[in-house]
């Protein structure tokens, strides 16, 4: 039977409107035809009371939108809290083959998600600013981690209070065989200076968690080379660090990556590992 691989995004229509959204199952078979599960895109998700909807194989067209046509956020705080925030991407073009974004709108994407990461933890597709911009890519990664820095500095200064920066330090060099595991690590893993110093204060001062005030952009470096999962180090950090284990008694949450102190909440439930909870339990 002719479908759709999980995560197509596809043109369709409901009630004589059009409509865009990404495929989320396999297709059922029914007596009438295979059939999937489509979660609308924010600009659309509207039109059905949960912005889901099972939709016949032969009533979908695969198509390709811009990157930026699936972000969505609701600020959790403000005159505006709850309130749905888009790109007002352009669904009548297709970006260029082998492109991501229509012209102009890889820039659109960068500037919403730095107000997202000021707005709300989470955007609708329950991914932070930052995790969002890494999956377009390092570029976009790092543009959007300088932009938060910017806005951070900004509101600093508004507010009367001074950004910590963390600067490279000249350190001497030191022969191969006199390297120690966490200095092998160290070079391995190119770790800077300022993300030396970065977990060295979360490990010290905050029990694994990366200090909120740490340049966005260092704490994306740790991120990609795995020192840093969800703003805690990792075991590969405390490893990098020569910093001991966790106590067994302080383990609460484990990953791939290693073990943490206490779980990431997100609603009812860890971003992390995966631990159901009641909000009012965490």
């Amino acid at each position: 039977m002719t479908t759709f691989a999980i995560e197509t995004t596809v043109r369709l229509t409901l009630d004589k409107k059009k409509a865009f959204g990404v495929v989320k199952n396999h297709a059922t078979l029914t007596p009438t035809g295979p059939v999937v599960t489509v979660k609308l895109l924010p600009d659309f998700a509207h039109l059905m009371p949960t912005g889901w909807v099972d939709m016949a194989v032969a009533d979908l067209t695969e198509v390709r939108l811009c990157a930026c046509a699936h972000l969505a956020y609701r600020p959790t705080y403000g005159d505006r809290k709850d309130e749905l925030f888009t790109t007002g991407c352009d669904f009548s073009r297709m970006p260029g083959r082998g492109r991501s974004f229509l012209p102009g709108h890889d820039a659109k994407a960068k500037g919403f998600l730095v107000k997202a990461a000021f707005a709300t933890s989470t955007l609708e597709n329950g991914k932070g600013a930052l995790e969002t911009a890494r999956e377009f890519g390092d570029k976009i990664a790092m543009a959007v981690a300088g932009g938060i820095d910017k806005e951070r500095a900004r509101n600093a200064k508004r507010s009367g209070k001074t950004l910590t920066r963390l600067e490279e330090s000249d350190r001497p060099a030191t022969r191969e065989d006199e390297l120690s595991e966490a200095q092998k690590l160290q070079r391995l893993h190119r770790v800077t200076d300022p993300m030396i110093r970065a977990l060295a204060i979360a490990l010290a001062q905050n029990d694994g968690r990366v200090a909120g005030n740490t340049p966005t952009g260092t704490v994306v470096a740790m991120q990609t080379r795995g020192l840093v999962s969800w703003g805690n180090v990792t075991d590969l950090g405390r490893a990098v660090m020569d910093f001991a284990e966790l106590e067994a008694d302080k383990v609460e949450c484990k990953d791939d990556a290693g073990s943490y102190t206490s779980h990431t909440s997100h609603r009812s439930g860890c971003r992390r590992c995966g631990a159901d909870f009641d909000a009012d339990q965490h």
